[in-house]
Formats: structure tokens, C-alpha cells, sequence
């Protein structure tokens, strides 16, 4: 028994946190766009779950449903954030996602 209420599960997904280079301000633009439309291409195919940044320009933070960490690493290192050099860095950890069942009380 997992002990959660009949509506409610867990799925597991990971946390792709990118920190922005401190001179990530500048070097995003020529590629925002690239970026973008890569994490609205995986969330309508179901692969993003949420993506955003936060306005003091420290890190992004996007929740990912891949295979394992491994799969949930590749997809962030292949990001055009990575390969110019706006994301410093990149963290990737598991996340137990609440979902609850649509409709129930």
C-alpha cells in the first residue's frame, strides 16, 4: 500500500536546473529562440512537463519525463544552452511528480 489518497500518484521525472553563465544575458539572444522552440516541441509531445526561468537571471529549472538520468542528461547536454556556453552548468535530479486524477474530489 503506498499510502496515497485512491486519486493521487507519483510519477517519476527529472529536474534539468541550468545555471545561467553571468554573461548568459547576451549570449541567449541569438539562440532563445532555438531554445525555445525545442522545450514547446517537447512539451507538446509530452516530454516537458514545465520549463521556465527565474527573473533574476540565475537559473532555468524544467521538469523532464525521459527513460533514467541518463536519457533525462542527454536531452539537456544536446540543448543549444549548453553548446553556447548560456548555461554555466547543468544539474539533473529525480523528481517524484504528484499527479492527481482529473475529475476526482
Amino acid at each position: 500500500m503506498s499510502g496515497l489518497p485512491q486519486s493521487v500518484s507519483t510519477e517519476r521525472v527529472y529536474v534539468i536546473e541550468g545555471t545561467y553563465a553571468p554573461d548568459a544575458a547576451e549570449r541567449r539572444v541569438p539562440v532563445r529562440g532555438e531554445h525555445l522552440a525545442r522545450v514547446a516541441a517537447a512539451h507538446r509531445d509530452g516530454r516537458v512537463v514545465m520549463a521556465g526561468a527565474f527573473d533574476d537571471m540565475s537559473r532555468s529549472l524544467l521538469l523532464l519525463r525521459a527513460e533514467d538520468e541518463a536519457a533525462a542528461r542527454a536531452w539537456a547536454g544536446a540543448d543549444v544552452y549548453v553548446g553556447s556556453g548560456v548555461w554555466a552548468s547543468v544539474e539533473i535530479r529525480p523528481f517524484n511528480l504528484v499527479v492527481i486524477e482529473e475529475g476526482t474530489p
